[in-house]
């Protein structure tokens, strides 16, 4: 990448802009598509978000999870994902199963959260592994997570984690319920 002006203009800023998407762009290839009562480049404006958020989660509160649909297999979503987890390390990331019980998955986010995983890409979500769950809604809403750490029953073995990572969830025709779901 070019070096970053001092007082970038948006000149400077269009092409950059260009970098991701323009003919040679990284992002060039991707099938984005939106609904037809969607703003036309919604999903490309969403992408590019996701990114932008991948270099900066760590310094964030709160961001949301990052949903990456399509209507078919091999069409680019993991590695969408790879993509920002590769802006955000520097190297290429976990691919962590979705879980499909709330209590493993509120495990398994509890443990990748207090190993300090800057990005949790989960894959294979879809109409019979739902995007939803108690555990998953708080990391999106709040900047920590307190839960009883696995194999304890004493509340001296409290985990307390932050939430700072980058959530990545991708996936055929998925579903997000729960309070995860638009209002």
């Amino acid at each position: 990448f070019p070096a970053i002006p001092a007082q970038p203009t948006k000149a400077d800023a269009a092409r950059m802009l260009e970098l991701f998407t323009g003919e040679r762009g990284i992002l060039k290839d991707f099938p984005f598509t939106d609904g037809p009562a969607e703003p036309k480049k919604l999903s490309l404006s969403v992408c590019l978000a996701m990114l932008l958020t991948s270099v900066c989660r760590r310094a964030l509160r709160t961001a949301p999870m990052f949903a990456i649909d399509a209507y078919e297999a091999q069409s680019g979503k993991t590695l969408l994902g790879h993509i920002a987890g590769a802006l955000s390390t520097g190297r290429e990331i976990a691919t962590r199963p979705w879980q499909t019980d709330e209590y493993q998955r509120k495990n398994d986010l509890a443990m990748a959260l207090e190993t300090g995983d800057p990005v949790l890409l989960y894959d294979n979500l879809g109409p019979t592994a739902p995007l939803t769950g108690d555990s998953f809604n708080l990391a999106i809403t709040s900047p920590l997570m307190e839960t009883r750490r696995l194999g304890s029953n004493s509340g001296i073995d409290k985990l307390v984690v932050q939430t700072n990572a980058l959530l990545i969830g991708t996936g055929n025709h998925m579903v997000i319920g729960g309070d995860m779901a638009e209002g």
